[in-house]
């Protein structure tokens, strides 16, 4: 195959027509025009096929290097497909990390500018009431696992996080409202009487 040809080929009036240019590379082609780059392989005795790019954006040279780079992952035992999917894993966890570092950053310096305004400069801070929160919601009996997750702690184990985020709303709903009864008690001056969440 070469580049005039990439350029030049039609689908000839079929929906979808396939150019191959040579081990597993083929050239998709649309009767809209649209052309796409996949890799067909195989892998446990099961035919595969992975999208490279769209053309002309990704260029045969481009297509050629990138099936290099497949061909020696196949060769080193390795599923290109489950290999992008691990790849596209680490990047949305560190992107979604590196979103909550900032904004907690920016939290903790809001909330810290209140606390100077309500005439706590030197008294508390934003660290102070997570740290007086997980103590009164840990002696009600919550989970260390959902009070940590409420407080915007990040999960040590990254792929344990990402599954975390969606879990123990039921928990964490129970355990806000507890926590604004609690809040609500104090406002009126009245004796606290633990609720322990666990057994809700």
């Amino acid at each position: 195959m070469s580049a005039v040809q990439c350029k030049n080929a039609t689908s000839g009036g079929a929906g979808v027509r396939k150019l191959h240019d040579g081990d597993g590379l083929y050239l998709w082609i649309y009767r809209d025009g649209r052309k796409y780059w996949r890799m067909r392989y195989w892998q446990a005795a099961k035919e595969k096929s992975l999208s490279i790019g769209v053309y002309p954006k990704v260029t045969l040279s481009d297509a050629r290097k990138k099936r290099e780079e497949l061909r020696k992952q196949l060769q080193a035992d390795l599923d290109p497909s489950a290999e992008r999917k691990a790849a596209n894993l680490r990047k949305k966890l560190f992107a979604e990390n590196s979103f909550e570092a900032v904004a907690l950053e920016i939290s903790n310096n809001t909330l810290l500018f209140a606390l100077y305004r309500l005439g706590y400069k030197g008294k508390m801070t934003g660290h102070g009431f997570r740290a007086v929160a997980s103590t009164i919601l840990n002696e009600a009996g919550f989970k260390p696992d959902v009070i940590e997750r409420q407080l915007a702690h990040c999960e040590r184990n990254q792929v344990r996080g990402a599954y975390n985020r969606a879990e123990y709303l039921p928990e964490r709903k129970r355990m806000m409202q507890h926590w604004a009864d609690y809040l609500n008690v104090v406002e009126a001056g009245a004796k606290v009487i633990p609720m322990h969440g666990g057994a809700a």
